[in-house]
């Protein structure tokens, strides 16, 4: 053996080689004729010129056909060649590196892209429920029921002008002003906070802390503002049949039909407002999508002087047939939660008369770093920065490793989805943070005027919904991480098996579905909300599928059309298509399981953890568990020589009644036949422990050899069994076949001769039995 631990070996064998190509398993392990043969590198040949475009060549250790640890001579030295080095490391994982023929490596890299994305995905939930509470929920509803579900009407249910004059006079009235119910004592000067009061606290004796709190704890912000958009008479045309007695006409909503001019009366005129530039500023309604511009109208802080707005509103004919839209906007804080509530009351007035209502409440949190837990919630997101730049230098190395072949892998292109999603939600909180400085001083500072949280609740709502679609991926991305264990692996490989069939399935079942949608749109489109338009009956066909219908509203609106539509959907949706998407799944499923059940399980995690265990025990060279390990081993031995010894004396004894002589045993067995009776000492401290350790780390070789042969030879088993299985198949359909051309007009060749074959056979039996 020679100083460096590596064998002897004799030049002039030819070395294998490895381009050190990911996931490409080296050569076969050599024969035992060649086990001590040299690995020579390029440097031995030196007549031969070395391409520097070359790959690597990877040394293989004859001992156990993988590639060897030992250093490799013809690797480049340099600082440079170290720092890519490192980076890759750094950056390793299970497609750069070669695990397929290690089973180790796979494990240790698995494990180690599992822990940090366990990290990774712990900052996200973090980040996310540190940036939601349920007390947002609280409070959208507190808001509800002062401007949605009032009273004596709620907002939705307005159906004509006078109805939303009451509302605006009584409902919206009592929504904004709440002084008249409370009976607090007037707090002083220290208990009031300045980022709310401070630009217009001047005079405590003109300052009302308890004025326009809605619900008590609410802070009205600013003065709510109305706003109304208009088309002018004659934007559509009009029959020839109807110009004699129909004079006006009023398009439904659109730039080209939008009315501009000043309107009112004789004391008040309200004048047009042009739209900003910015189409995040656009609102998009039940009928039609409306720009930021109209007709404005403030109200004030005031209970009466809001009151007599609302009247002399009325009074000049405020609405009128030109109406589209009345837009009520307000913004609220409640100190109590650190929340904002940006409030968006909607009434549309579509051409056919009626109205349209909906209101728009946003919960958000401007402010975000206030308390101690928001300051914890800073640090993940710090963290949550570092995470997502580890991860671009992860995927670059893996697109500069496997290039086009990158693409190929599902898991690899849902990686750089939920990258480009971090890197928006990063851009995000970054805009919003700068919005809420620039902006939220100045627009708190205006207390007789409107305050405008639009954009800023857009900035906010875009951020909450790209790290809700973040957290959804990154739960589902985990599966990629334990797709070592079989178990975890069901889901996923039954997916991608079936995907062929559930595709076809999915054309087909679209194809029937969207026909049965167009069906019920054009029969019920005009007497049923369901039905409206063809993407609202696509939705209700749907949940018509998950059991939520109304039959009685269908039979209602067609007394015979409606059953016959009804039950013929479900017959050939839920009983027919339902059903044969159900079978895909169970038989692939089942197949997959089946697969599973007799594939060998790429490596026992348990037993992975049991020798890091004990790598880590050797490293810190605990004497007294190696002591205890190596008097183990010597029992062990001892029981193997004892039963070796007493196998011995019952061949001695054998040979013995034969008639043989212990002259003739001695002769046969030599010195390694041991007479009964004697005896062989041993110590403990006998063992070199250099040579024990060399000894168990050779083992320790062999063994990963020896799993990496046995999932080789698994592998070929499965596909043999796949092949055969296969085979089967195909036999009985053709004997399937066979019979079924059997019992028709037609038969195959070798039935025909067969047949033939027992009619003369039947014809002989025949004249042997008429001869006498």
């Amino acid at each position: 053996m020679e100083a460096n631990g590596r064998r002897p070996t004799a030049p002039g064998i030819p070395a294998r080689q490895w381009d050190g190509t990911p996931n490409r398993p080296p050569a076969s392990t050599p024969p035992p004729s060649l086990r001590n043969a040299a690995v020579p590198t390029p440097r031995e040949d030196e007549t031969k010129p070395v391409d520097k475009r070359a790959p690597r060549l990877v040394l293989i250790d004859p001992n156990i056909g993988l590639p060897s640890r030992d250093p490799n001579p013809d690797e480049p030295t340099g600082i440079w060649y170290t720092l890519r080095k490192s980076i890759r490391a750094f950056w390793a994982t299970r497609e750069t590196e070669a695990t397929v023929t290690n089973r180790e490596a796979y494990v240790r890299t698995t494990l180690r892209e599992l822990f940090v994305y366990v990290l990774f995905l712990a900052c996200i939930m973090m980040m996310t429920f540190g940036a939601t509470d349920s007390s947002m929920f609280y409070l959208h509803r507190a808001m509800e029921l002062s401007f949605v579900e009032t009273s004596p009407r709620p907002f939705t249910q307005l159906v004509s002008f006078n109805d939303v004059y009451e509302y605006y006079e009584v409902s919206l009235i009592n929504g904004l002003f709440w002084e008249d119910l409370m009976e607090l004592p007037k707090p002083n000067r220290s208990d009031i906070p300045d980022i709310l009061f401070s630009p217009e606290f001047q005079n405590m004796t003109d300052f009302d802390p308890h004025a326009n709190f809605i619900f008590y704890h609410n802070k009205m912000l600013g003065v709510p503002r109305m706003r109304q958009l208009r088309v002018r008479n004659g934007s559509c045309g009009i029959p020839e049949q109807f110009q004699s007695f129909i004079y006006s006409c009023f398009n439904h909503f659109t730039k080209s039909a939008e009315d501009q001019l000043p309107f009112g009366g004789a004391n008040v005129t309200w004048t047009y407002t042009p739209m900003s530039n910015s189409s995040l500023a656009a609102h998009w309604g039940k009928i039609c999508t409306y720009h930021d511009g109209g007709f404005i109208q403030n109200l004030n802080l005031t209970k009466n002087a809001t009151v007599n707005i609302i009247k002399q509103m009325r009074q000049h004919r405020w609405l009128s047939e030109g109406t589209r839209a009345v837009f009520i906007d307000l913004s609220t804080y409640n100190a109590n939660l650190n929340l904002f509530a940006i409030i968006r009351l909607v009434t549309e007035f579509p051409a056919t008369g009626g109205l349209v209502n909906s209101a728009d409440i946003r919960v958000s949190k401007f402010i975000k770093y206030v308390d101690n837990w928001d300051y914890v919630v800073l640090l993940f997101e710090g963290l949550f920065i570092v995470f997502v730049l580890y991860y671009v230098g992860e995927e670059t190395v893996e697109l500069l490793t496997l290039r086009h072949h990158y693409f190929r892998s599902f898991w690899n292109v849902l990686d750089l989805i939920v990258l480009a999603i971090s890197i928006c939600c990063i851009a995000f909180e970054i805009q919003r943070y700068m919005m809420v400085e620039e902006f939220l001083g100045t627009l708190l500072s205006k207390r007789n005027e409107f305050v405008d949280f639009q954009y800023l609740s857009f900035y906010h709502a875009c951020l909450n919904n790209a790290f809700a679609v973040l957290g959804f991926l990154a739960w589902i991305k985990l599966f990629k991480y334990l797709s070592f264990n079989k178990t975890m692996m069901q889901l996923s490989y039954t997916l991608s098996k079936a995907a062929k069939d559930i595709f076809n399935f999915a054309i087909m079942f679209f194809i029937v579905f969207f026909s049965f949608a167009q069906l019920g749109y054009f029969m019920f489109g005009t007497q049923l909300e369901g039905y409206s338009d063809i993407g609202s009956a696509a939705m209700t066909l749907l949940r018509v599928i998950l059991g939520d219908f109304d039959f009685d509203q269908l039979q209602n609106a067609n007394s015979v059309l409606g059953p016959i539509f009804f039950f013929t959907y479900i017959f050939f949706v839920f009983f027919v298509l339902f059903n044969m998407f159900l079978a895909i799944i169970n038989e692939t499923y089942a197949a997959v399981k089946e697969d599973l059940a007799t594939r060998r399980s790429d490596f026992d995690i348990g037993e992975y953890i049991k020798k890091g265990f004990d790598r880590i025990l050797r490293k810190l060279n605990w004497k007294s568990l190696r002591k205890k390990k190596q008097e183990e081993l010597l029992v062990h031995d001892k029981v193997l020589k004892q039963k070796a010894l007493d196998e011995l004396a019952r061949w001695q004894d054998d040979l013995k009644n034969r008639g043989y002589t212990e002259e003739e045993i001695k002769t046969v067995f030599g010195n390694s036949a041991l007479l009964p009776g004697q005896e062989e000492y041993e110590t403990i401290g006998g063992i070199d422990a250099a040579k024990f350790n060399e000894m168990e780390k050779r083992m320790q070789k062999i063994e990963s050899a020896l799993k990496a042969i046995i999932g080789h030879f698994d592998a070929a088993l499965n596909k043999l069994d796949m092949m055969e299985r296969a085979k089967l198949n195909r036999a009985k359909k053709m004997d399937a076949i066979i019979d079924h051309l059997d019992e028709g007009e037609f038969v195959t060749n070798e039935r025909k001769e067969e047949l033939t074959a027992q009619d003369i056979q039947k014809r002989r039996n025949r004249k042997r039995s008429s001869r006498p």
